[in-house]
């Protein structure tokens, strides 16, 4: 922003950045979670970097966890204990909305380590640990309108891409 800021917003151009990051954070949140089933568990990520009050876990317990952390230098472990199986880790960066480098297969039952980004160890990222693919749901009614503007878009895109996602099951 301009020094003393722009109290009277006249000119938006000074937030493009900011707008920018806020498309790429709902468009991952629409894309890849059933966030309305999900809920926060910081409790569950240790030895991350304090940075900012440390990372944070978004989680559907036992099927898809999203980690933000403000500076990924360490990362931390996440703790799997009792849920067993396999789950893939991604690495998401929320400065361009791409997910970088690739895959790994992680198993549960025990904590485990994130390991380093791809690059920009001090930048902030976003991983996403979550079970291989299995079939999505349309949200319900009671779900859509209990978040009206992201979960009905992202009930669209579900029932867009239904047809598809039901042959491959």
């Amino acid at each position: 922003l301009p020094l003393g800021g722009d109290l009277r917003t006249e000119d938006f151009r000074t937030r493009e950045a900011m707008f920018e990051c806020m498309w790429y954070a709902r468009r991952f949140m629409q894309e890849n979670l059933p966030f309305w089933e999900m809920v926060p568990a910081d409790g569950l990520l240790t030895g991350e970097a304090s940075d900012f009050g440390g990372g944070e876990v978004f989680a559907k317990a036992g099927q898809i966890y999203a980690i933000y952390l403000p500076n990924a230098n360490p990362p931390g472990t996440l703790n799997l204990n009792g849920i067993v199986g396999e789950f893939t880790l991604q690495w998401y960066n929320p400065r361009n909305g791409l997910f970088v480098g690739n895959t790994r297969i992680i198993n549960g039952g025990s904590s485990v380590t994130l390991g380093p980004p791809p690059n920009n160890e001090n930048g902030d990222w976003v991983v996403l640990i979550k079970r291989p693919f299995s079939c999505p749901r349309v949200a319900t009614a009671a779900e859509t309108s209990a978040a009206p503007a992201t979960s009905a878009l992202s009930s669209e895109a579900y029932q867009l891409f239904l047809p598809n996602i039901i042959r491959q099951c």
